[in-house]
């Protein structure tokens, strides 16, 4: 409940009984001001999410390239090791016989 100082004494002294009146210059404006308001808020507000639906989107993409490069290294890793083995193999059987 929006009011000026005037109409909120009024409302306290008169315990009640006498309330401010609803339309006017004064509630006008006011209500003119809190609509401009909530329409710079609501833009601000979707700048804001799109922003955010960007950067969560990078994120995705950033953090599946990382997956596809760890699991690049693995394979890489594995036929390293598996390589090692193979020559390791050929060398045990060399010296056996």
């Amino acid at each position: 409940m929006e009011m000026s100082v005037e109409e909120a004494v009024k409302l306290v002294v008169s315990g009640g009984i006498v309330t401010p009146p609803d339309g006017g210059k004064a509630a006008s404006a006011r209500k003119a001001a809190k609509k401009s308001a909530k329409k710079v808020t609501t833009k601000k507000s979707a700048k804001k999410a799109s922003a955010t639906k960007a950067s969560a989107k990078k994120a995705v993409i950033k953090k599946a390239a990382t997956k596809k490069a760890s699991a690049k290294k693995a394979v890489t890793k594995k036929a390293a090791a598996k390589k090692a083995a193979t020559k390791k193999a050929a060398a045990k059987k060399a010296t056996t016989s």
